[in-house]
């Protein structure tokens, strides 16, 4: 019989199917922005991980601030809600758009951060950042 030749052929896809990695941990991440003590409504939050991904290209979660300035993280990549365990480097900014484009928070927070956060294993929703106008 030639079915034991042709078996292991049949069974290769089934097999690295199987094998394939089902991307990195990833857990619940929420918080509040504000800034000079007041929530920032709006603002776009982005967590970058300083640990590459699948192809060596960088892993990123981002949320959207609320009027209260709560914001919950959902991957870039595969919209999983989350960020990966780990640490990353952060970047708030809100963007207005009007006859010129202007961030109202300092390239402190987002162009040239200096902003990051160690995502726990079990997740957090204190992720909170108190960020200055003056970028100090």
């Amino acid at each position: 019989m030639r079915l034991h030749r042709y078996l292991p052929w049949l069974l290769l896809p089934l097999l690295l199917l199987g094998c394939g990695k089902s991307g990195p941990k990833v857990v619940s991440v929420s918080g509040r922005v504000t800034m000079d003590k007041k929530p920032l409504a709006n603002a776009d939050v982005t967590f970058s991980s300083t640990e590459a991904g699948p192809n060596n290209s960088p892993l990123e979660s981002s949320g959207r601030t609320d009027d209260e300035g709560r914001y919950s993280l959902t991957m870039t990549q595969d919209k999983r809600a989350g960020a990966p365990v780990g640490t990353h480097k952060v970047r708030i900014s809100l963007i207005e758009r009007g006859a010129t484009i202007i961030n109202r928070v300092p390239k402190t927070y987002n162009q040239n951060t200096t902003l990051t956060y160690t995502v726990p294993p079990e997740g957090t929703k204190e992720a909170n950042f108190d960020l200055s106008s003056t970028g100090n």
